[in-house]
C-alpha cells in the first residue's frame, strides 16, 4: 500500500518517484513515524505519542496497523488522537489492548481528555501535575497498581464523578475523573477516597499473625473496602523475611473474610506471612487483578506448650484518649488480653510508668491475672484524668509468661484542656415560646425557662433584653445578670405575655440572653403570644355581569349594583355613632383623585347592617373608584374603617358595526309591516342603543325600537323602484354614534285577494260582517260571490256578511267554503289573472274557508199569560195585566257551576232603539249610564237542567204602539265568564 505523506517539504518528485515505485510493484517499506520532520505538533509530544505506542505494544493493538500510529508523520490523524491548534488535546484508545506502562505524559500540557479505559495497562500512574488543562482522566477497568498522584497542579475544586457519585455543581453530570477497578493504592485520602471506593483491587491492611499451636498460626487482617465482583485473599508465607512466599493451601472463600489458619508449619520456626487480594474479570474489566503483597508480619512457632498472648488493640500499640478537661476523667479505653497458645497465659504484673503517669489509671483488670488456655478473654479499662494543660502521656507494661511477649507496653496518650462554660437551656436554646395572655380562669399565664451550665466553669448570663414590635407586651421575672457555678443548680426565668396594645393578633418579642460561653455568647428566643380581640368586620361587594367580588372591572354602560355590611365588634353593639362613607374617583386621565366623605347614618344605635349604596350605571364617570366605610364611636371618637371595595369603570368604546337582520319586504306591504331587527357590535357590556333613520327617501320606512317597519306615508311599489338606500345611526348610551347604509329589497309579490277575518260566531245575525276583501296590488276591483254556501254568506262591494245567521250551527258543520271572483277594472294596469301576462280576460277566483265560531248554548223559552193565567199571544192591550217568564236552559258545561242570573230589556218603536231597561232588585229602571261597570244581579243560584224565570208583571201601558224585548243571562261566579243568549223574548203592544 502506498501512503503519501502530508509533511512539508515533499517535492513533486518525491511524489512522482513514490508512484512509479507503487506502479512497479516494489514493496514500500515504512520506517515508522519521524517526530524531527513531521509539523502537525511539537517533537516532544510527538515522541511521547511514540513511547506510549511503543511501551503498551502498538503494534497489537486491535486496531493497528489502520490506526495510522507510527506510520505517518501526521499524528493529528492518528486514531484516537485529538488536535487543536497544533498541541495535543485528546487521546482515546478505549478497550485497544495496550498492555504495559504508562510513560512521562508530562509533555502533553495542553492535553484535556486521556481516555484508556479497558486495557491491560498495569504499574503505576505516572505524574501528571503538569496537565493543567486535563479535564477528563479515565483509566479504570486495567491492571494499575500503586498510590494515585497527589494531582497537586490539577484543580482540587473540578468535578469528579467515580461510580455516578458526583461531587461540586450538581448541575455538571459529566464524568471528569474515572480510575475504578484497578489496583490503586490510596495516599491523598481526602481525595482518593472517592476514586477507589469500593473499585481498587489492593492488600489488606493491619494484618497480625498469631500462633495458635506449635503448627497453626492464624493470620488477621482488615478486609478491603471493594468486596463487590468475586475474589478471594490468598495468604502466603516464607522462612526468611522477604523471602519466596509459598501459598497457603486454600484461599478464602470471598473478599468479606478477615482471617485465615495456616496449618502444617514446623515447630521452632519463625515464619513471615502476606496477605494478597484477587479479584476476576468481570463486565468491562477484563483483566484478572492480583493486588501487591501486604505488609509482612512474623511469628515464631515453638515445639512444647507454650502460652500465647496477643491482645486488641495489637501488643506494642498506642491507647489515645483524646481532649478532657482539666480535672475531668475521660471516657474509659479498653484493652482486650487473648490466650493464643496452648497454655495458661499469666500477666503477673501491671504499671503505668512515666512522667504523667499519675493522670492515668486502671479502673478494673489489674493485675496479676491468668487466662487459661482456650480461656475467656480478660478486659483491662484504663481512663485518663488530666491534671495540666496539654499533651499527658505514660507507658502501659505487663509482664507475661510468654516468651514472644514477656513485656508488653503500650503508649497512653490525652491531652488536657482548660474548661470553660457552656450554656443550655430547657427549651433548647433559639426555641420559640407561644404563649396565651390568659388562661382558661382569666389568670396571666407564663412560659418557664430554665438556663442550665453544661461546661467545666461559672456561666454568667451578663444581660436579658426583650426587643421587638411588641416587647412591651412581655414581662420577664429572673433575669440578669446572675450566674450558675459549675455543676451548679439551673436557673429559672419566667415569660409573662401582659399586652398593653390592642391589637388582634400575633404578638412577637425577642428574648436575647448575653453569656460568658465562647461558643454561644448570645442566646435569642422567639416570643409569640396570640392576642384575640375581636374586630369590625366591614365588607362590600360589586354585583355585575353575574359576578360579585370586592375588586372588579367594567364597561361604562354596564348596571352593577353595590352592596355593603357592617359587622360591628361585640363591645360597639347599641354605642351611638356615625356611619362613615367616603368616595374616592380617581379619572383615568388624572393622578388627582376626588374624595367625598359622608355620613351616611348620624348618631345612631350601631347594629349589624346591610346596605346598598348605588344601584345603576355610571354613564360619563371613568376611572377608579374606592370606597371607604365604617364607623367612628361618639363616645371617645376612635374611627373603624376599611376599603371596602375597589370599581374599575373603563372608558367607553364607540359602536364598532351595526347589523340588520331582515332586509327585504313585499311590495305594497301595509304600513307597519316588520322588515328586520338591528342590532350593534360594541366592546362594552351591556350598552344600549337607539336607532334613528339619518336617510329614509320618501319616508318608506320608519323604526320603532329596533325594529325596521314600513313607513304608513307611502306604498312600495316594485315595478315603479325595486329597492331603496337608507342610512341608520346607532348611539349608545353615552352618546357616541355609528352611522351605516343600508339596501333595502323589495320582493315582486304575485297577485292575490284575502279577508281581513275568516271567522264568524254561530248564530250570528243577518247582514253580520265576516271579514272585509282586500288585494296586495293597488287598484279597482269587482267582486263576485261565485260559492254563497248554500246562501248563507251575501257580498256587499267588498265585504263579506252573513246572510241567514240560523244555518250557521258549530254542532252541525265547524266551516263553510265560499268562491269569490274578482274582476280588475282598471284595463290599463298588470293584469292580475296571470301576473303580468296579456290576457283577455282580467278575473280570477279563490276559495275561503270560513270559520264557525262555537258559542255556548243557553236556550231560552218564553211565555206570556193574562192575569188568569192563560197563555195569550202578542199583540196585546197597553193596559192588560200581563206575566211575562222565561224557561232558561243553561249551557249543558256550565251545570252545577254557581252563577248570577241578569236581566235586561229594550224598548223599539217604529224600528228605533228608543231606551234600555235594567231589572234590580228593586224593579226595572231605565239603564241611562253609559258608563255602568257592572250589571246589577237578580239573583245568585246553582245552574240545573233548567230553570223558570219571572220576567215582568203588570201592564204595558209606557209602551202602546212599540215593543218590548226581554233578554236573559248569566254570569259564571267562578271565572266571572258573562253567558247570554241573543235571541230574546219579543212582545208586541197596541196603540
Amino acid at each position: 500500500m502506498l501512503i503519501l505523506s502530508k509533511k512539508a517539504g515533499l517535492t513533486n518528485l518525491s511524489l512522482l518517484m513514490g508512484v512509479i515505485l507503487n506502479l512497479l510493484w516494489l514493496p514500500l517499506a515504512s520506517a515508522g513515524t519521524d517526530c524531527t520532520i513531521q509539523f502537525d505538533i511539537p517533537q516532544a509530544e510527538c515522541e511521547a505519542l511514540l513511547a506510549l505506542y511503543d511501551n503498551t505494544n502498538g503494534e497489537a493493538w486491535t486496531d493497528s496497523p489502520d490506526n495510522l500510529w507510527n506510520a505517518t508523520d501526521a499524528p493529528c490523524e492518528w486514531e484516537g488522537i485529538t488536535c487543536i491548534d497544533g498541541r495535543i488535546t485528546g487521546i482515546e484508545r478505549i478497550n485497544k489492548k495496550l498492555v504495559g506502562r504508562l510513560p512521562d505524559l508530562s509533555v502533553l500540557t495542553g492535553l484535556q481528555t486521556l481516555i484508556l479505559a479497558g486495557n491491560q495497562l498495569s504499574g503505576p500512574i505516572p505524574n501528571l501535575d503538569n496537565l493543567s488543562d486535563l479535564q477528563k482522566l479515565s483509566l479504570e477497568n486495567n491492571q494499575l497498581s500503586g498510590p494515585i498522584p497527589d494531582f497537586n497542579e490539577l484543580s482540587q475544586s473540578k468535578l469528579i464523578k467515580v461510580q455516578n457519585v458526583q461531587v461540586g455543581d450538581p448541575n455538571n453530570q459529566e464524568l471528569l475523573m474515572n480510575l475504578d477497578y484497578n489496583k490503586l493504592i490510596r495516599q491523598n485520602t481526602g481525595l482518593i477516597d472517592l476514586l477507589i471506593s469500593n473499585t481498587q483491587t489492593v492488600a489488606p491492611t493491619n494484618i497480625v499473625a498469631t500462633v495458635l499451636s506449635a503448627s497453626e498460626v492464624k493470620v488477621e487482617w482488615m478486609p478491603i473496602s471493594y468486596k463487590a465482583d468475586g475474589g478471594y485473599y490468598q495468604v502466603k508465607y516464607a522462612t526468611s523475611q522477604g523471602g519466596s512466599y509459598t501459598s497457603a493451601e486454600t484461599t478464602t472463600s470471598d473478599k468479606t473474610a478477615t482471617s485465615y489458619v495456616v496449618e502444617n508449619l514446623s515447630s521452632n520456626t519463625t515464619y513471615y506471612f502476606v496477605v494478597e487480594t484477587y479479584t476476576p474479570a468481570h463486565g468491562e474489566q477484563l483483566n484478572t487483578l492480583t493486588s501487591e503483597l501486604s505488609v509482612e508480619v512474623s511469628a515464631t512457632l515453638h515445639q512444647s506448650l507454650l502460652a500465647g498472648y496477643s491482645s486488641v488493640p495489637a501488643p506494642n500499640s498506642s491507647l489515645d484518649f483524646g481532649n478532657n478537661e482539666l480535672g475531668n476523667p475521660s471516657s474509659t479505653n479498653s484493652l482486650i488480653i487473648l490466650e493464643v497458645g496452648e497454655d495458661t497465659l499469666e500477666v503477673s504484673d501491671s504499671q503505668i510508668s512515666g512522667d504523667h503517669a499519675s493522670d492515668f489509671q486502671i479502673i478494673s483488670g489489674v493485675a496479676p491475672f491468668s487466662i487459661v488456655d482456650n480461656g475467656s478473654e480478660q478486659t483491662l479499662l484504663v481512663q485518663c484524668t488530666p491534671s495540666e494543660v496539654g499533651l499527658r502521656t505514660a507507658i502501659l507494661t505487663l509482664t507475661t509468661n510468654d516468651p514472644n511477649y514477656s513485656s508488653v507496653t503500650y503508649s497512653l496518650s490525652c491531652t488536657g484542656e482548660k474548661g470553660e462554660p457552656a450554656y443550655d437551656s430547657v427549651p433548647t436554646p433559639g426555641s420559640r415560646f407561644r404563649l396565651k395572655v390568659n388562661d382558661e380562669l382569666g389568670n396571666p399565664t407564663s412560659s418557664l425557662l430554665t438556663v442550665l451550665e453544661v461546661g467545666a466553669d461559672t456561666l454568667e448570663i451578663l444581660s436579658s433584653t426583650l426587643s421587638g414590635a411588641h416587647a412591651s407586651d412581655f414581662s420577664l421575672s429572673g433575669g440578669a445578670p446572675f450566674s450558675i457555678q459549675d455543676n451548679g443548680s439551673p436557673h429559672n426565668l419566667f415569660i409573662q405575655c401582659l399586652p398593653v396594645s390592642e391589637v388582634s393578633g400575633e404578638l412577637t418579642a425577642t428574648l436575647t440572653l448575653t453569656t460568658n460561653d465562647p461558643e454561644r455568647p448570645t442566646v435569642t428566643y422567639s416570643l409569640i403570644c396570640v392576642q384575640s380581640i375581636e374586630v369590625p368586620i366591614i365588607t362590600g361587594k360589586i354585583q355585575a355581569h353575574g359576578e360579585i367580588n370586592s375588586n372588579l372591572s367594567i364597561d361604562m354602560p354596564e348596571r352593577f349594583k353595590l352592596i355593603a355590611s357592617i359587622q360591628p365588634a361585640t363591645r360597639h353593639l347599641e354605642q351611638p355613632v356615625d356611619i362613615i362613607v367616603t368616595y374616592h374617583w380617581t379619572p383615568p386621565i388624572s393622578n388627582t383623585s376626588l374624595t367625598i366623605p359622608v355620613i351616611f347614618a348620624k348618631n345612631t344605635p350601631l347594629q349589624a347592617m346591610e346596605m346598598t349604596f348605588f344601584e345603576g350605571t355610571l354613564i360619563g364617570l371613568p376611572g377608579i373608584f374606592k370606597l371607604d366605610l365604617g364607623y367612628r364611636l361618639l363616645e371617645n371618637g376612635e374611627l373603624y374603617s376599611t376599603e371596602i371595595i375597589q370599581l374599575n369603570v373603563n372608558i367607553n368604546r364607540k359602536p364598532t358595526d351595526i347589523l340588520l337582520e331582515g332586509d327585504t319586504v313585499a311590495e305594497n306591504s301595509p304600513p307597519d309591516t316588520f322588515i328586520g331587527i338591528f342590532s350593534t357590535l360594541d366592546e362594552d357590556q351591556d350598552d344600549l342603543f337607539i336607532y334613528g333613520l339619518i336617510e329614509n327617501p320618501d319616508q318608506h320606512f320608519k323604526i320603532i325600537g329596533n325594529e325596521l317597519r314600513v313607513s304608513h306615508a307611502v306604498s312600495l311599489d316594485f315595478e315603479s323602484q325595486s329597492q331603496y338606500e337608507i342610512k341608520v345611526r346607532s348611539v349608545d348610551a353615552t352618546g357616541d354614534y355609528l352611522d351605516k347604509s343600508f339596501t333595502i329589497q323589495l320582493t315582486n309579490e304575485k297577485f292575490d285577494i284575502s279577508f281581513t277575518s275568516q271567522k264568524v260566531p254561530e248564530q250570528s245575525a243577518e247582514n253580520t260582517i265576516v271579514g272585509r276583501l282586500v288585494s296586495n296590488e293597488p287598484g279597482n276591483y269587482q267582486y263576485k260571490l261565485l260559492d254563497d254556501a248554500d246562501s248563507r254568506f251575501w257580498l256587499d262591494n267588498d265585504l263579506l256578511r252573513v246572510a241567514r245567521g240560523e244555518l250557521l250551527d258549530f254542532e252541525t258543520q265547524s266551516y263553510h267554503d265560499i268562491t269569490v271572483q274578482v274582476i280588475e277594472t282598471t284595463p290599463n294596469t298588470v293584469s292580475i289573472a296571470n301576473n303580468g301576462e296579456d290576457t283577455e280576460e282580467n278575473a280570477i277566483e279563490k276559495t275561503f274557508r270560513i270559520d264557525i265560531v262555537n258559542l255556548l248554548d243557553m236556550s231560552l223559552l218564553g211565555e206570556v199569560r193574562d192575569a188568569f193565567g192563560n197563555l195569550i199571544e202578542p199583540p196585546i192591550d197597553a193596559t192588560e195585566e200581563i206575566q211575562v217568564s222565561v224557561q232558561l236552559i243553561p249551557d249543558s258545561e256550565h251545570r252545577g257551576l254557581e252563577a248570577d242570573i241578569i236581566f235586561l230589556a229594550s224598548y223599539i218603536q217604529e224600528g228605533e232603539m228608543v231606551s234600555y231597561y235594567m231589572l234590580d232588585s228593586d224593579g226595572w229602571y231605565q239603564w241611562s249610564d253609559k258608563y255602568l261597570l257592572e250589571l246589577p244581579i237578580i239573583k245568585r243560584l246553582t245552574l240545573q237542567d233548567s230553570h223558570n224565570l219571572q220576567l215582568f208583571q203588570g201592564a204595558l201601558t209606557e209602551f202602546a204602539g212599540g215593543e218590548i224585548r226581554f233578554y236573559v243571562s248569566y254570569r259564571l261566579v267562578e271565572t266571572g265568564t258573562y253567558v247570554y243568549q241573543q235571541k230574546s223574548v219579543d212582545i208586541m203592544v197596541n196603540g
